[in-house]
């Protein structure tokens, strides 16, 4: 079994040829096992001793104008993933987990026949790590710091939340294999009152986007109010809805809630369960915590 403590999470968009639907390029990337980067060169990109700035001026066909310093920063991140790493791809709403098995690999014009070039160009991928592709599901199976994390592009190393998600990542790859790939307890404790504010947070919205079937807008998540955690939506009619999560007390009656419960729908939770004030208004809704725990016990399972 592989040490939990060995391995890097990261979250890589499958490269996209600007031209090209990001899903074709996914469907080639995934045929070739690989997870496909860009940056055209004619020596490789693999090692710990790269020459960026020669292979940069004289070894490249890079399409656009691409600057060195964003070149070297994307090529030190791939070369940093190891073997056994896990990454996270996604193409559309659909989300994958893939296990990095070591090899890196490069794609030069020279050693290719004309009906390879012509499909590398056609999606500019160059370079690629060899993975295991699991299908995971849509951004309802995954936590809302893996969902975020796309909101950028590149190479992503998970540094927000890392030990939830390594842990998180680890036992989906278990479970969805049907292994013990990665040392790591299947059972997970449930213990809401010593959660995090972040996870709490997370765990609230993955409840809502599973139980209520609401959707979200990632880029709310990012945003620091006092007032909610983020914007959610209802994929009827795309009214908004409020999410407000604390580990003590809500008093409703505070004005910043109530100009927006007496518009939208709202929704309340406490570790506490005490809600103070107005409670009768019909766009605030409580979540109670037992289904809390039920929902965790229910996505264990």
């Amino acid at each position: 079994m592989i040490d939990k403590n060995s391995i890097d999470i990261w979250a890589i968009p499958i490269h996209v040829n600007e031209n090209k639907k990001q899903v074709d390029a996914f469907n080639f990337c995934l045929n070739k096992g690989i997870i496909g980067i860009g940056w055209e060169t004619s020596k490789t990109i693999s090692g710990n001793s790269i020459d960026y700035e020669s292979i940069f001026n004289n070894y490249s066909n890079f399409i656009g104008s691409p600057k060195l310093s964003s070149f070297e920063k994307y090529v030190r991140s791939y070369n940093q993933i190891n073997k056994d790493d896990l990454i996270w791809t996604r193409t559309g709403n659909e989300y994958y987990l893939c296990r990095f098995t070591g090899e890196k690999v490069d794609y030069y014009r020279e050693k290719m026949s004309k009906e390879e070039i012509e499909e590398h160009d056609k999606y500019d991928i160059w370079h690629g790590l060899k993975c295991e592709f699991i299908r995971v599901g849509t951004q309802e199976s995954v936590t809302g710091t893996i969902v975020n994390i796309f909101c950028a592009g590149g190479i992503r190393h998970f540094a927000s939340n890392v030990e939830k998600t390594k842990e998180f990542s680890m036992r989906l790859y278990n479970k969805l294999t049907k292994t013990k790939y990665y040392d790591i307890d299947e059972e997970l404790s449930i213990d809401i009152d010593n959660m995090k504010a972040e996870e709490l947070e997370e765990l609230v919205t993955k409840y809502l986007q599973v139980e209520k079937d609401l959707g979200v807008y990632t880029s709310t998540c990012k945003i620091n109010t006092k007032t909610y955690e983020c914007v959610m939506f209802d994929k009827h009619n795309f009214n908004k809805i409020y999410v407000q999560v604390k580990t003590g007390e809500i008093n409703l009656e505070d004005n910043d809630y109530a100009n927006i419960y007496n518009k939208n729908v709202f929704y309340f939770y406490s570790n506490s369960e005490k809600y103070l004030g107005n409670k009768r208004n019909n766009n605030i809704r409580i979540i109670p915590k037992y289904e809390l725990i039920e929902f965790i016990e229910k996505m264990e399972k």
